[in-house]
């Protein structure tokens, strides 16, 4: 192991440490071996959390949605929504946004056979919106429309 001091940046420290813990991974040979590092390694709190992320990603590709692993796990959406943005996988990405009839239907969206469909972030919803007037006549007219 090398001394910290030859080092040039604490990135540079943390990447070597981090490439000889994949290398002692790698050289385990029996999974008793490796459970027995990971056990030294890691406490209760941090094996759980890995646990719970985890099962969050499984459940993410079983098309389950935030409120249903919410209660099933007690995590709160913004863990939930951290946790899918860090993998950083498109496929379970797409897999979870499928399950909504607005992402399969949106062609038939355009052409005007299905309307109010929600649009795909609330950016565009907000960008699209009919604002109505302030003051006078006709500013609840915009309900009209919906």
């Amino acid at each position: 192991m090398k001394n910290i001091d030859e080092f040039k940046s604490r990135k540079e420290w943390e990447r070597y440490l981090w490439e000889a813990f994949l290398k002692s991974v790698e050289k385990s040979k029996s999974e008793k071996q490796l459970t027995s590092f990971l056990n030294n390694l890691l406490s209760e709190t941090e094996k759980k959390n890995i646990v719970r992320r985890l099962t969050v990603i499984s459940l993410l590709k079983q098309r389950k949605t935030y409120k249903e692993i919410g209660e099933i796990l007690w995590i709160s959406p913004g863990t939930i929504s951290a946790i899918k943005k860090s993998i950083g996988n498109t496929a379970i990405l797409k897999n979870y946004y499928s399950k909504y009839s607005f992402y399969k239907n949106k062609k038939i969206a355009e052409k005007g056979k299905i309307r109010g469909l929600p649009p795909e972030n609330i950016f565009d919803y907000l960008a699209n919106i009919k604002w109505p007037t302030m003051t006078g006549r006709g500013r609840w007219r915009f309900l009209n429309q919906y």
